[in-house]
């Protein structure tokens, strides 16, 4: 993904992926898959990647939030996930779904 992220110059993602990867670092510690110490890491690498990274937020407007939920914002014709619930769901929003971690796992 970061190879990825790289080589795209840009990624825009909604300013609420702060909240969503909080939760899901927070719901990976309630599950006991990772302890405090790696929670806090992970906190760190995100914020680093904001801070230094190519990832731009979109600020969620109340008009930004009406156009997501009409898959329809800023245009985009692809949606880039590993959420596989997401991805089957691309194409009722006339959105190519695209997993850009089948690249790195197919080497």
């Amino acid at each position: 993904m970061r190879q990825f992220a790289r080589s795209a110059g840009a990624v825009v993602s909604s300013g609420i992926a702060v909240a969503e990867v909080s939760a899901a670092f927070h719901r990976k510690l309630r599950e006991g898959a990772i302890e405090r110490r790696v929670l806090k890491a992970l906190q760190d690498q995100f914020t680093h990647g904001l801070d230094t990274g190519p990832w731009r937020l979109a600020g969620p407007t109340e008009a930004l939030l009406r156009e997501a939920q009409a898959a329809r914002s800023e245009n985009f014709d692809r949606i880039y996930t590993d959420d596989r619930h997401v991805l089957a769901a691309a194409r009722s929003f006339g959105l190519q779904g695209v997993d850009p971690t089948l690249r790195e796992r197919r080497g």
